[in-house]
């Protein structure tokens, strides 16, 4: 959705209907996600007791910070939408692993970054009247609609294909948020790697192509003036 909301600000693009859709698939993978993950691994994951503020977690997550956000300012360089949100998520699936022990971060940042979005989107939800949001939301549904089914299609053809399991598949290639299909995953006790990997493929896709678009027209606006 960040990626989305930064192309249509810089191309000057309505975003209400943008939002309501985003918004809408939001809450339906969610739900989607906890109805594939329903009773698949109860009790598979332990709740552990998470020591932030040591300084080798420190250490590491201020690493993490200050390499994301520097590629961020290259990114940004060159227009690619919500860049420092694609660095970071990089920047900490690369570190992470190097660690030596594993890192944790303050869920209170997490819950803060949730409500800004909300923010953020409650100021678009703001510019347009109810007859206007009622019909966004109906053509939202059916892009849903059409959107959830080539996934389902998919992963049932890719299944039986190459013999991979259906709900992987499924949470590997539906267009959801990482951190959602990711924890269906890992409640599932599939591979929870291959659904992260296919997510930040898609991710990296659709940040890419944006910004190749973006700096197309810049290009032809440049040799046009």
């Amino acid at each position: 959705m960040a990626a989305v909301l930064a192309l249509a600000a810089h191309s000057k693009t309505p975003p209400q209907k943008i939002v309501i859709s985003h918004a809408l698939r939001l809450i339906v993978l969610t739900l989607l996600a906890g109805f594939v993950s329903r009773g698949g691994a109860e009790g598979s994951l332990v709740p552990v007791s998470a020591v932030f503020f040591t300084i080798n977690n420190m250490l590491w997550l201020t690493a993490i910070v200050a390499v994301g956000y520097t590629l961020g300012k290259w990114l940004e360089h060159y227009h690619f939408p919500a860049p420092f949100m694609l660095t970071s998520l990089f920047c900490a699936a690369a570190l992470h692993p190097l660690a030596a022990e594993t890192l944790y971060f303050p869920d209170i940042l997490n819950q803060l970054s949730m409500v800004l979005m909300g923010m953020l989107l409650g100021h678009h939800f703001t510019l347009f009247s109810f007859t206007e949001f009622g019909r966004h939301l109906w053509s939202s549904l059916q892009l849903i609609a059409i959107g959830l089914g080539i996934t389902v299609v998919m992963a049932w053809g890719g299944s039986w294909l190459v013999g991979y399991p259906f709900s992987l598949l499924l949470l590997s290639w539906v267009p959801g948020s990482v951190e959602t299909m990711s924890f269906a995953a890992l409640m599932l006790k599939v591979d929870a790697g291959f659904v992260m990997a296919n997510h930040l493929i898609r991710m990296l896709l659709i940040h890419t192509l944006p910004a190749l678009v973006i700096f197309r027209q810049h290009r032809q606006s440049e040799k046009s003036s």
